[in-house]
């Protein structure tokens, strides 16, 4: 499980990142570096199974079977696999799943609120603040690790 680990360790590290664009500070940085990081972080993630199921923790199907059971982790599947083949054949959720780095601001009871710096459009939903989707598929992980009874090793990759 150490591998595994270090795996959900680096995409802790990527979430990190994407958490500093969602900042003023990390607004500073150029769109296609915002872009990068959300498409890393989103590769890094869907690729934990890969890392489950070549480490022989568990079997392929039971891994599968939860991504497929998943709405955030198709959506994750979707960016994943869209970033890295340019079109996706066999969408989970949508083949045209694109990230957007534009700015949109938000009135919270009266005042203009800077929200999200990358949005994550999925047809047939509204837009999707790729943050709050990380948090959510980290989240899943973890929930399925405890489902699973795997624990992740507690060795300070963070």
């Amino acid at each position: 499980m150490d591998k595994v680990s270090e795996q959900f360790y680096r995409i802790e590290r990527w979430y990190k990142r994407l958490k500093e664009i969602s900042t003023k500070k990390g607004q500073e940085q150029s769109t296609y570096y915002q872009e990068d990081v959300v498409y890393t972080f989103f590769q890094n993630c869907f690729h934990l199974k890969d890392w489950i199921i070549n480490s022989g923790v568990l079997e392929k199907n039971i891994v599968d079977g939860f991504i497929e059971s998943n709405t955030d982790m198709k959506i994750c599947r979707d960016l994943c696999n869209g970033s890295k083949h340019l079109a996706i054949t066999n969408p989970s959720i949508d083949s045209n799943i694109a990230v957007d780095t534009t700015e949109f601001f938000i009135s919270v009871g009266g005042f203009a609120e800077n929200k999200a710096v990358c949005w994550v459009h999925v047809d047939g939903y509204p837009s999707l603040d790729a943050l709050v989707l990380a948090e959510m598929c980290l989240m899943w992980w973890r929930i399925f690790f405890e489902k699973q009874g795997l624990k992740l090793s507690n060795n300070n990759l963070i």
